[in-house]
């Protein structure tokens, strides 16, 4: 359906009404089109899948890839950098899970330990993280710096 911006400035809320009804609407301006609206549908965000260095498959999402949960792995994090020293002694250069703030399982083996933590606790937030001998710093990102060519 092709409407005419002049047109439409007038009834907004009637041209919203339209397009959350499933219509798709062009914007016309002085005879050109210049805009297309239509429904907006929450797209599935794909990833595709590895394992053992092999693709997989295309998944969607899961989703607790959000932000939302960002409080939740900063308490797997804080938990991780309490614990710190005790980890250090017992688990140095091994891979350590944390779930709600707890340390439930760890191993030698990265993968042997994905494996495990995904069995038994799938789509939930859990920290695995090797135990080095520092804790890690911030990770900065630089901007890039342009400069033009001579």
């Amino acid at each position: 359906m092709a409407t005419r911006v002049e047109t439409e400035q007038a009834n907004l809320k009637q041209l919203l009404e339209r397009i959350k009804s499933g219509q798709e609407v062009v914007l016309v301006q002085n005879g050109r089109p210049v805009a297309r609206l239509t429904p907006y549908i929450q797209p599935d965000t794909a990833v595709t899948t590895r394992r053992s260095g092999q693709t997989s498959g295309t998944a969607v999402r899961p989703t607790f890839f959000t932000a939302v949960h960002n409080d939740d792995m900063d308490r797997e994090i804080a938990a991780y950098e309490a614990q710190y020293t005790g980890l250090v002694a017992s688990y140095l250069g091994q891979y350590v899970a944390f779930y709600q703030g707890e340390l439930v399982d760890h191993d030698q083996d990265q993968v042997a330990l994905l494996k495990r933590i995904d069995g038994r606790f799938p789509s939930a937030i859990v920290l695995i993280r090797q135990v080095q001998p520092t804790l890690p710093g911030p990770i900065q990102i630089r901007s890039p710096h342009l400069v033009e060519s001579a």
